[in-house]
């Protein structure tokens, strides 16, 4: 192998991008690098979505593709380094997250979600329009330069580094002048353009490197993906042109108008807790009474805490939690479907990406309510939504925020 030279790669946060402990430990610190482990693992994530459009549900070929790229750990005869080396090449300032206006607060605090809104110590980022310098060395051949410039490809267009990238944080764009590391298939008008539209073309890219790794494909078939991942047929995720959002003047503008559609997507009916999962389910549960329903609204990501407020004197607040139980244990399950808001010169504009993977990773696991505040009750298992109302709840979300076009 040729160790190549170190290449500048310029970032730009287009969204406010969340990162933790790094985020916190700012806050004594100055002139700290960007973190390149939550971007590694991004890309890592983008990478294998790429790459499953043609290994399908063979883990063991996905886990060749992504540590000939970002290495593993080794065991036996088996991991090993890197191929992509990235370090972060100059300071990137971050702050204590704060809103321009105040009439968007209700709608970004619902997109952050608890874990983020009202956070102590308060949560902290990199700012929208923040520059984010990084350099990348490849000491490996042109092929993988090509899988990780399309797995950046696929970060930028359709996901975002930090905490709650699936809900619109954490969006970058890449500099006109993208890194310039030697390759063969890649195209570097795909990552300027910032367009879905090249999705193929990316695939076709990943399929040939694939083919020089010595990773073979497999055959497409029927059976519904254990991980996200993009196909070739468009039956496991569902992609549709951007939505003009109207009237954002900035990110936070775009977000807030994000947020209120999901929000209003998301919730129906009564004034203080209205979803369907509510009425149906939980009300039901905290009145001591059983339910058969599907669980519909976990459709769009797991845990889902539902709060109802005191409405009249000497009553108390209740509170419950859906979540799911995997090997036993209280988990979580990440939403698939992912948003994005990005500009294009002086308009804003939403993106929706949804991955139709198996929603639960294994038989034999399962989906509980149990009371958190107000009211003592025996947890108590819930009806899942079966595949087909997952599908069909992704499905209304893209003819919903369709139908927000003022066009």
């Amino acid at each position: 192998m040729t160790r190549t030279a170190w290449h500048p790669l310029t970032l730009t946060a287009v969204t406010p991008v969340f990162l933790g402990k790094f985020a916190v430990d700012a806050r004594q610190q100055t002139g700290l690098p960007f973190p390149v482990s939550s971007l590694r693992g991004a890309l890592g994530y983008w990478l294998r979505a790429l790459a499953g459009a043609h290994v399908g549900n063979d883990l063991g070929r996905l886990a060749a593709v992504e540590s000939a790229v970002f290495g593993s750990a080794r065991a036996g005869d088996s991991g090993g380094p890197s191929a992509i080396w990235i370090r972060g090449s100059k300071p990137v300032g971050v702050r204590e997250f704060r809103l321009r206006s105040d009439d968007n607060k209700s709608e970004v605090a619902y997109l952050m979600g608890p874990g983020l809104y009202g956070a102590s110590p308060p949560a902290r980022c990199v700012e929208a329009a923040k520059t984010i310098s990084l350099d990348v060395r490849n000491t490996g051949t042109a092929v993988h330069a090509d899988l990780f410039l399309s797995a950046l490809w696929a970060l930028r267009t359709f996901g975002g580094v930090g905490a709650r990238a699936r809900r619109g944080f954490g969006t970058i764009s890449v500099d006109d002048r993208p890194v310039r590391l030697p390759c063969e298939r890649f195209e570097a008008a795909w990552l300027i353009r910032d367009s879905a539209d090249d999705l193929a073309d990316v695939l076709s890219c990943v399929d040939g490197c694939l083919g020089e790794l010595g990773v073979r494909g497999v055959e497409a078939g029927d059976d519904q993906p254990t991980y996200p991942r993009f196909d070739l047929a468009g039956h496991w995720h569902m992609l549709q042109p951007d939505v003009p959002i109207p009237g954002a003047r900035n990110a936070e503008d775009a977000l807030a108008w994000t947020s209120r559609n999901l929000r209003n997507f998301r919730l129906d009916g009564e004034e203080h807790v209205n979803t369907e999962g509510w009425r149906e389910i939980v009300r039901p549960y905290l009145n001591g009474h059983g339910s058969t329903a599907e669980f519909r609204a976990g459709a769009l990501g797991l845990p889902v805490v539902y709060t109802e407020k005191a409405t009249r004197p000497g009553t108390d607040a209740r509170s419950a939690t859906v979540e799911p139980v995997i090997d036993g244990q209280t988990s979580r399950r990440a939403s698939p479907l992912w948003l994005r808001v990005h500009g294009k010169g002086s308009s804003w504009w939403l993106r929706s990406l949804a991955f139709n993977a198996t929603w639960l990773p294994n038989a034999g696991n399962s989906l509980q309510v149990k009371a958190t505040k107000g009211v003592t009750r025996p947890v108590t298992q819930v009806t899942p939504p079966s595949p087909e109302t997952i599908t069909r709840e992704l499905e209304r979300w893209f003819s919903y925020i369709a139908s927000q076009d003022p066009e």
